[in-house]
């Protein structure tokens, strides 16, 4: 159903909530619906206390931007994690009070805290313990949900963390071995001819990431192909080097003059088991691309279900 413009309907669902002064017999505003969500309200004071006391963002503030006022990020958050609930709820990933009890625990004594440590912050922050609670179980009804509904649709490769590698380090993975495909043009020296050939080059570059065949391609086109095996990065020529070392298994260089040639590459295998950086940062790499590709299939998730779902949104 998506986004309802809320103007006319206000008094329908109890727009504006008020407290009937018996002296002055006026009303005045003490809260009002800022957002429902298949039927459940969010209130002003909702999103107020999430600015004030935090967190802005627990699960997604799509579609705000970074840069949106804090009031649309804490509100499309509010948003988002009813979906959430919501869609929990219909898959009774429910929580039981005594595994909510022992989770807290757990955290607190992972964090060396007791339940009086607790209390004493949460007076600092204006909350009590059954808000705390409240919120906490909250945050594991979304993991289940994460592990359900999202998890299912990551996948990192080793291929997509040897890629990732190369791109943030670039040159400077000089233990790389690879093997590459090439292909050559040789050039004249005559200004018409090898603008022809490299623009043929150019073309046949394009068609190869549209995925037509390497190697086919190479055959019609180019002058000279090869298969070059196990090649350390390091003892490549610098621009050759530069033109693959961002590149992942499967992907096609540019066009890379050296001399009288012009050189296209695509990457047949990759091997970086023998870079000690690589292997260190290995595990950080495959965590940080995977809390990625959750929050990108999670919006994805949310952007469907907004559109599902009979959402109001009120100015």
């Amino acid at each position: 159903m998506g986004v309802v413009s809320f103007k006319n309907l206000r008094c329908a669902v109890g727009y504006f909530f008020v407290f009937l002064s018996s002296s002055l017999h006026a009303a005045t505003l003490i809260d009002r619906v800022v957002a429902v969500v298949d039927g459940v309200p969010i209130l002003q004071s909702e999103v107020d206390e999430k600015i004030k006391k935090g967190p802005l963002v627990a699960l997604s503030d799509w579609p705000s931007e970074e840069s949106s006022p804090q009031t649309q990020r804490a509100l499309n958050d509010l948003v988002n994690v009813k979906l959430v609930l919501k869609k929990a709820d219909e898959l009774e990933l429910n929580v039981e009070e005594a595994d909510l009890e022992s989770q807290i625990s757990k955290l607190l004594s992972s964090q060396g805290a007791d339940k009086k440590a607790l209390d004493d912050f949460l007076k600092q922050q204006g909350k009590t313990y059954d808000q705390y609670k409240e919120d906490f179980k909250h945050q594991m009804i979304v993991r289940r949900f994460q592990g359900r509904v999202i998890m299912p649709l990551v996948k990192i490769t080793d291929r997509d963390i040897q890629s990732h590698y190369l791109k943030v380090s670039g040159n400077s993975a000089q233990s790389a071995r690879v093997d590459l495909k090439q292909m050559s043009f040789q050039l004249t020296g005559n200004p018409n001819l090898d603008a022809s050939k490299l623009k043929t080059a150019k073309d046949v570059v394009l068609r190869a990431k549209k995925g037509e065949d390497f190697m086919n391609l190479a055959k019609v086109y180019a002058d000279a192909q090869t298969s070059l095996k196990d090649l350390k990065t390091s003892d490549v020529v610098g621009s050759i080097r530069q033109a693959i070392s961002s590149l992942g298994i499967g992907d096609v260089s540019e066009v890379v003059q050296v001399g009288k040639q012009a050189f296209i590459f695509q990457v047949e295998k990759q091997e970086l088991s023998g870079d000690s950086n690589f292997m260190a940062k290995k595990e950080e790499i495959e965590n940080d691309l995977r809390a990625k590709e959750i929050d990108s299939q999670t919006r994805r998730w949310l952007e469907i279900e907004r559109e599902r779902r009979k959402l109001v949104l009120i100015p």
